[in-house]
């Protein structure tokens, strides 16, 4: 396998775990029927997903956390904003679903991710 397609589960399951982290926070902070909305309207959109988590996260936390982890919320935006753009090389048109001249730094990426991961660890007991 060539190292590039290393890429796309790597990038892919960081996305996936924002996704899923982000709707645990809401999961635990709406009401039943104001969570199921929230994800019928939401999906998979990072930034519709991150605005209403922040609203839970900024009791807890100081504007420069909530700084970082919107930039790490705008990267992968900027990359996949409805978590596809990972999942296979091509698109169902079969054009490249990331430009080709893409370079992600894979050792960065796992360090941010652990520093946000530190930071919101403490939202996943309930």
């Amino acid at each position: 396998m060539a190292p590039d397609l290393y890429l796309f589960p790597i990038v892919f399951n960081y996305r996936q775990y924002l996704e899923l982290a982000l709707k645990n926070i809401c999961y635990q902070n709406l009401s039943k029927d104001d969570y199921q909305d929230f994800i019928r309207k939401s999906s998979h959109n990072l930034l519709k997903i991150w605005t209403q988590s922040k609203k839970f996260l900024s009791r807890n936390f100081k504007n420069k956390d909530l700084d970082f982890i919107s930039e790490v919320i705008l990267f992968f935006n900027n990359l996949d904003k409805n978590s596809f753009n990972f999942r296979y090389p091509e698109d169902k048109k079969m054009n490249p679903s990331i430009p080709n001249n893409l370079v992600i730094n894979l050792k960065n990426l796992k360090t941010t991710l652990d520093e946000l991961d530190d930071l919101i660890y403490f939202t996943y007991g309930s």
